[in-house]
C-alpha cells in the first residue's frame, strides 16, 4: 500500500526497505513459514511496480543503474523457468506434428491423450504455481528432495483426472467424412443392431453409445461416451476393432502438421540459444531454484 501510494523515488525507497525487513522477518521466524510464498509474491509484486515508478520518476542515471536495473533482472524470467515451461510444451507440439504429416490415420484412447497434454503443461505448472505456492517450511525438512514430493503430487493429480474422464476414443489426421463409414461399417460386424442417431452410435450388444465430434481444420475425431453407463470392455473392443480397419486408409499429410513443427522448432532454438549464451544466469536460477 505504501508503494502505490509513494509519490516519489524517496517514498518508494522507503517502501521497499519495509518490504525487505517483513520478507527477513518471515523467512527467519519459523511459526510465519506458512506466510513465506505470500511474502514472495508480494515482494515480486513491488519489485514490479518500483522499476514501473522509477521510470515515471525519472531520477538520475547513476540511481537508475544501481537499484532500477537490479530490480528490473531479478522481475523477470530467467532462461532455466523458460526452458522448464516452454520445454514440455515443444515437444508436444512435435509429437502432434508428426502424426498429423503421417499419411495414415492415427487412434489413440482418451486416457492417453489426456496423459500426454497433461505432461506437456507439467513445465507452466512447475514454472508458475509450484513456485509460486512452493512450501517453504517442507523445503527446510526435506531440501530439494521437496520438488520430488510436489512432481509426484502432480502426477497423482493428472492420474485422478484421467480415471475420472468419461470413455473417449481420439483419431488424428482423417476428416469425419471418411471416417463415418468406416466406423458404422466397424460398428456392424461387431453387432448387427447397431445404429446411427444423427452424429451419436449405438451399439447394444457392446453397451456402448458414442457421439462423433470433429474439428474439420485441425483433421481431428473425438468419440466421446454419450453417458455414464457404458462398458469400458465395449469401449475396448471397439478400439481394437476400429484402429485394425483404419490401418489400410491412406490419407494425405496434414498442413497443421507443418506450424506445429516450426512452433516446436522456434521454442526449442530460442531456449537452447538463451542457456547458452546466458549460463550464470541458469546456474543462478537452479541454486536458487533448489533452495541451496
Amino acid at each position: 500500500v505504501k508503494l502505490i501510494q509513494a509519490r516519489s523515488a524517496s517514498e518508494c525507497f522507503a517502501a521497499l526497505n519495509h518490504s525487505l525487513a517483513l520478507r527477513a522477518f518471515f523467512n527467519h521466524n519459523h511459526s510465519m513459514q506458512k506466510f513465506t510464498a505470500s511474502t514472495r509474491f508480494v515482494f515480486s509484486f513491488n519489485q514490479r511496480y518500483l522499476a514501473g515508478l522509477l521510470r515515471k520518476f525519472g531520477r538520475q542515471d547513476k540511481l537508475r543503474s544501481v537499484f532500477f536495473g537490479t530490480l528490473e533482472s531479478k522481475g523477470r524470467m530467467d532462461p532455466l523457468h523458460f526452458c522448464i515451461a516452454v520445454g514440455p510444451i515443444s515437444v508436444y507440439l512435435l509429437m502432434l506434428g508428426l502424426i498429423n504429416l503421417r499419411n495414415r490415420p492415427f487412434l489413440t484412447t482418451g486416457a492417453r491423450d489426456g496423459a500426454a497434454l497433461g505432461i506437456g503443461i507439467a513445465g507452466l505448472v512447475i514454472a508458475g504455481p509450484m513456485e509460486l505456492f512452493f512450501p517453504e517450511g517442507a523445503a527446510s525438512q526435506f531440501g530439494p528432495f521437496v520438488w520430488l514430493l510436489m512432481l509426484a503430487f502432480y502426477g497423482l493429480c493428472v492420474s485422478l483426472a484421467v480415471l475420472m474422464m468419461r470413455s473417449r476414443l481420439v483419431i488424428y489426421n482423417i476428416s469425419a467424412e471418411q471416417l463415418r463409414p468406416i466406423l458404422g461399417q466397424v460398428a456392424v460386424e461387431l453387432d448387427p443392431k447397431s445404429r446411427w442417431v444423427g452424429n451419436g452410435l449405438v451399439i447394444p450388444n457392446l453397451n456402448v453409445h458414442l457421439h462423433m465430434e470433429s474439428v474439420d481444420w485441425l483433421r481431428n475425431i473425438q468419440l466421446t461416451s454419450g453417458g455414464n453407463q457404458q462398458s469400458f470392455e465395449g469401449w475396448r473392443k471397439l478400439s481394437i476393432a476400429l484402429n485394425q480397419a483404419l490401418q489400410p486408409i491412406k490419407v494425405g499429410p496434414n498442413i497443421v502438421g507443418i506450424g506445429m513443427l516450426l512452433a516446436s522448432g522456434v521454442m526449442a532454438a530460442v531456449t537452447a540459444t538463451w542457456m547458452l549464451t546466458d549460463q550464470q544466469a541458469v546456474a543462478r536460477a537452479l541454486v536458487d531454484m533448489l533452495r541451496q
